[in-house]
């Protein structure tokens, strides 16, 4: 017969030895009774068939509460395999000690850390069970809890504050955060979400256990949250949702959670600011969903992302000052380039100023000096002079003249170009009749020969500047070539553009001065003795861009120079 205390049972005859001395039994019976451990003894099914008076201090049972009842109904589900295993292996082997540690109910409905240990002595004749000895450890568990999500917590609040301090890329930051709060809480899904204006908003970072989709960069528009602004988010309201189905959630937010596979979800806000300062002080949320099942969130979960929403605060302020700062230096790097360009422009208006002067002063000076000394010439001995010499007199004055009105023509065609930029006004031109008239108006010494490739059908050209071009270029060609040389121009259909070519046999261009061969007044080092602005060539160019053409150039010393005008058709 077994009763509730069968070690003291007086029709047992047994005593407990220690060697060769019996232990008495009213001595055994005070020991079991004043041990601050449990005391159980478990059949090899598992049932109790002995529990010390103790299990009423520990677990708010009477002995009798649990007599002969299933030892592991009242283990938490978590630890149930663990604890069957080591009973398991208590089972197979006899007189090993077999420790393990569980979570077991309390008559309260809480849950009692208990460690203990278990010795098989079912072939004790006295004995014939399995004797567990436990003891009461919620304090030491506890605590050590305590100290471990203390630790988490100072432990993700160093690493942010040290990124905060280190770094000014807020994602890198932001999703730091994440990690580290997913990886503690053991969470299924951890995400910052930052609002729009209009109270849409995106889910910037996430950290997100396998099996479960990501949410990244999803944009959420939630009608109900727009339609109260952030609602009790914006006064630093948190929220835990052990499980959405019985939260009383409304239609549209309990769709949304569905939508992303939310069973239970602890939300943060993220506020710049004072949380009265208004609508723009609610930044975002940082979220931690459970997607797996229900569950319920502990009040050092909620401390954690708390805490951490005020350093994220901290660095968002960061970012921000660091964005302003980077607006005010690009902006000042704005002002300091305009104002290189600027003095760039002031420069090379002053180049130019400096560099019309010297060739005004002698383009100017010389046809001048001519004009005047044929003219004293003709004051003081026209009457005396030949009719052949008066003639010629009378040639040169009307050469100089018309060599400054083309000087002074050039000067204001630049002049215009630079302030206004070139009219653009194409037609239909017949290029031969063109290119013929314009070579008959030429004064030239040297031969000049035309070259129509194909016939060419009207062309959309402006044709004054394509008189400037040409001009300007055979001008050059004649002026840099010695007498007798032949100027040739050319011109060829290509199936979307028309290509003038200018060639001479003049003294060619040096290499070093082929680079600024455009640029307004410059000449090339072997021009010394022949006239010219340095302005032809500078609006040649301007005047084929005006076109969407192009131009280049082949020169040789000493065997003449090519220029090559395309002009597209359209």
């Amino acid at each position: 017969m077994v009763t509730e205390d069968p070690l003291l049972d007086p029709s047992a005859d047994h005593g407990f030895g220690l060697g060769s001395m019996v232990l008495p039994e009213a001595w055994f019976s005070a020991l079991v009774r004043n041990s601050t451990d449990l005391i159980t003894i478990l059949q090899a099914d598992g049932r109790r068939t002995f529990i010390s008076s103790t299990v009423e201090r520990i677990l708010g049972y009477t002995p009798a509460d649990l007599l002969r009842q299933d030892a592991f109904a009242l283990i938490h589900p978590e630890d149930r395999a663990t604890v069957q295993a080591a009973f398991l292996r208590t089972l197979q082997q006899p007189g090993i000690n077999v420790p393990v540690e569980f979570r077991t109910r309390h008559a309260n409905g809480s849950w009692v850390y208990l460690e203990s240990i278990g010795n098989n002595l079912l072939t004790d004749p006295v004995v014939q069970g399995v004797v567990i000895n436990s003891r009461d450890i919620t304090l030491r568990r506890t605590t050590e809890r305590l100290l471990r999500q203390q630790h988490d917590r100072e432990r993700i609040i160093s690493a942010i504050a040290l990124k905060v301090r280190q770094s000014f890329n807020l994602r890198e930051i932001l999703e730091t955060a994440v990690a580290e709060v997913q990886q503690v809480l053991q969470a299924d899904r951890v995400l910052i979400f930052r609002f729009t204006p209009t109270w849409e908003g995106e889910v910037l970072v996430e950290s997100v256990a396998p099996g479960w989709f990501s949410t990244l960069h999803a944009l959420i528009t939630d009608t109900c949250f727009r339609a109260n602004q952030g609602g009790a988010y914006r006064q630093g309201r948190v929220f835990a949702t052990e499980d959405i189905y019985k939260a009383g959630l409304t239609p549209c937010h309990l769709e949304l959670l569905e939508q992303f596979q939310v069973r239970a979800n602890l939300v943060v806000p993220i506020i710049q600011g004072e949380p009265q300062s208004g609508v723009d002080a609610l930044w975002g949320l940082l979220i931690a969903h459970q997607c797996s099942q229900p569950r319920s969130w502990q009040p050092y979960e909620t401390e954690l992302l708390t805490a951490l929403s005020t350093h994220l605060a901290i660095a968002l302020q960061q970012a921000e000052l660091l964005q302003r700062v980077q607006e005010e230096l690009t902006e000042r790097q704005r002002v300091a380039q305009e104002l290189r360009k600027s003095l760039d422009k002031e420069k090379e208006l002053s180049e130019l100023k400096t560099r019309f002067i010297a060739m005004a002063s002698h383009e100017f000076r010389t046809p001048l000096t001519a004009i005047l000394s044929c003219s004293d010439l003709l004051k003081h001995y026209g009457e005396r002079l030949p009719p052949q010499e008066r003639t010629r007199l009378f040639t040169e004055i009307q050469t100089e003249v018309q060599h400054m009105n083309r000087l002074l023509e050039d000067i204001l065609i630049f002049g215009r170009t630079e302030t206004h930029g070139l009219d653009f006004n194409p037609q239909p031109i017949d290029l031969e009749p063109f290119c013929q008239d314009l070579l008959q108006k030429l004064v030239s010494p040297n031969p000049l020969h035309f070259t129509l490739e194909h016939p060419i059908p009207k062309a959309s050209l402006d044709p004054k500047l394509l008189r400037q071009i040409l001009t300007n270029l055979l001008d050059n060609a004649i002026k840099y070539s010695p007498q007798g040389g032949t100027v040739v121009l050319t011109v060829q259909r290509q199936p979307q553009a028309v290509v003038f070519q200018v060639r001479d046999e003049g003294i060619g261009i040096p290499p070093e001065d082929r680079a600024r061969l455009f640029e307004p007044f410059h000449r090339a080092h072997n021009t010394d003795g022949i006239p010219g602005t340095g302005l032809g060539l500078a609006i040649v160019y301007k005047a084929v861009a005006r076109h969407g053409g192009s131009i280049t150039v082949h020169s040789q010393l000493g065997y003449g120079t090519t220029f090559t005008v395309t002009l597209p058709l359209t």
